[in-house]
């Protein structure tokens, strides 16, 4: 019961959700989301997840952040400290995750 699919922007089904959204296709520089056939993207794909999470303080918090910050400002935070630090966040990877068995019904095609 996964509440979320991933695509990577590069994907031909990225490629769409980057079309759909007014995006150029090889724009790879944030991420989407796609909740309820919206898309978000930059801070406000990052918040409408964690609205999504199941842990509370994290929905909170993420409610929060969307009220009190200015959009400018959250996607400046975004690209200057989230985007461009995210291999130090989450490591890099020489291996897809989708190779992982199990999870391959959480990725579009």
């Amino acid at each position: 019961n996964q509440v979320f699919k991933y695509a990577a922007l590069q994907s031909n089904a990225g490629k769409s959700l980057l079309i759909k959204s007014g995006r150029d296709p090889n724009d790879l520089s944030t991420m989407l989301a796609v909740l309820d056939n919206v898309t978000y993207d930059m801070s406000d794909a990052v918040l409408q997840i964690g609205t999504k999470l199941k842990w509370i303080p994290i929905q909170l918090s993420s409610r929060a952040l969307a009220v009190l910050i200015p959009k400018p400002i959250r996607d400046f935070i975004y690209l200057r400290v989230i985007s461009e630090n995210r291999y130090t966040f989450l490591g890099k990877r020489d291996q897809c995750r989708l190779t992982n068995e199990g999870i391959e019904h959480l990725f579009l095609q």
